[in-house]
């Protein structure tokens, strides 16, 4: 009960209050740094989803807690150094460092908690209760710094209206940035997260100058107090060069992240790339506009008898006899100036060379890619040599048959086809 007494003003007798005012610019800059850095963690809260890896999910939690901490914090300190107090004031050093704790502890369960996927209406509303209460608790953690010779108390009405500015005000940037983000509104995650941030930002501003609403400096009625200012723009910036290092470290750890999901996803892309090319059936041949062998697979190996380290380098004309080993560059330059195509995404049969010199027929489908560096050319290669040496003797075998039946004497061939429609028509006897 004392400690009300001590902490809350109900009956102001016997004392007087000091007034104080605000600097404008210094209001400015702690409401634009809480937005700022809210908007900078709930982003790097939308990125977290997309990361798999453990140690880049942990940094990004770790650096949106702590850029969101460091906005309570730069906000609170800021804005306690636009307000003018017409008394020399001085801050605990121990208690202002410790007091960044509270908003930072809770930042980090709230954003971890909003990491999932899926949360329960209780689960937000706990987290935005827990968020609100981490700002309110930082707030009058850090006003408690000050040391003065007026007595710090509040008025316990204005007290509770900034408690609940703060935890409504969270409640419902947590709603925003998590309800609509699964909604079917389809809305940017940039705007998703500004619109988020601008309420987070609003939250820990509107809390700390409700709060400071609440703060009454209370003097006894016969003492007098030095009426003098405090000059600590020198200070205010270096709050707000401290702010502006944790909002650069988060941007950092964005950047750094991304580079690194973007390598990992490239060095997977190309992994399951080469799987492909490697294990494909055909043999896969790729070149640039100059007709230089970039890749050269397994199979292409095997079917040209050349490996991939002697040949790739070489012009493409190696694996074509003669006349088509001339006539290729003068069609691939045909092609890049007109754009007129005779194979590219048409494919056709046609003779390849092997290394050592034996020709052998192909099936040839071309591909063309256009790449920011260079065109690419990716040659399917079939050996069709089994499929032709079928189709000959089939044809053979055809020939044969018909050269059979014409020198088969005419009775003969009666006997045979009355004997063939005799079976047909007592099959259908025997079915009916």
């Amino acid at each position: 009960m004392d400690f009300l007494q001590n902490f809350f003003i109900t009956k102001p007798t016997g004392v007087y209050f000091v007034e104080g005012t605000y600097n404008g610019w210094f209001v400015f800059l702690s409401i634009f740094i809480s937005i700022l850095a809210s908007w900078i963690s709930l982003y790097l809260l939308h990125r977290f989803s997309e990361v798999g890896n453990r140690f880049s999910r942990f940094a990004i939690l770790f650096t949106a807690s702590l850029s969101l901490g460091g906005a309570v914090w730069s906000m609170h300190f800021i804005g306690m150094i636009s307000f003018e107090l017409c008394t020399t004031v001085t801050y605990d050093k121990a208690i202002t460092t410790l007091s960044i704790l509270p908003s930072f502890i809770a930042s980090f369960f709230a954003l971890q908690t909003l990491s999932k996927k899926q949360i329960t209406r209780l689960e937000l509303i706990s987290v935005g209760i827990l968020v609100g209460a981490g700002i309110g608790f930082m707030h009058y953690m850090g006003m408690s710094a000050m040391t003065m010779k007026p007595k710090l108390m509040y008025d316990p009405i204005l007290f509770l209206v900034s408690l609940f500015v703060a935890i409504t005000l969270s409640i419902l940037s947590i709603i925003i940035q998590f309800r609509l983000k699964n909604s079917k509104l389809n809305i940017r995650s940039i705007y998703l997260t500004f619109i988020s941030g601008i309420v987070m930002g609003t939250a820990i501003s509107g809390m700390h100058y409700t709060g400071m609403a609440a703060a009454r400096f209370v003097v006894p009625i016969g003492t007098e107090i030095e009426n003098t200012t405090n000059d600590q723009v020198f200070l205010a910036f270096l709050v707000g060069f401290g702010s502006l290092f944790v909002i650069g470290s988060a941007v950092v750890t964005i950047a750094f992240i991304s580079y690194k999901d973007l390598f990992h996803n490239l060095v997977k892309s190309e992994s399951r790339l080469r799987a492909i090319i490697e294990t494909a059936a055909d043999a896969i041949v790729m070149i640039d506009t100059k007709g230089i062998i970039q890749e050269f697979n397994f199979t292409a190996e095997r079917m040209f008898g050349w490996s991939a380290k002697e040949i790739i380098g070489k012009n493409v004309k190696i694996l074509m006899p003669s006349p088509f080993r001339e006539e290729h560059d003068g069609y691939l330059s045909n092609y890049l100036d007109t754009g007129e195509a005779k194979i590219i995404g048409i494919g056709r049969e046609t003779i390849a060379i092997r290394k050592d010199g034996t020709t052998f027929p192909i099936r040839l489908a071309i591909g063309h890619t256009k790449l920011p560096q260079d065109d690419i050319f990716v040659g399917l290669i079939s050996d069709i040599s089994e499929r032709i040496l079928i189709e000959h003797a089939l044809k053979d075998n055809e020939e044969q048959l018909k050269s059979f039946i014409q020198n088969i004497p005419g009775v003969v061939y009666r006997c045979l086809v009355d004997e063939y429609w005799s079976s047909i028509f007592l099959s259908d006897a025997i079915e009916f």
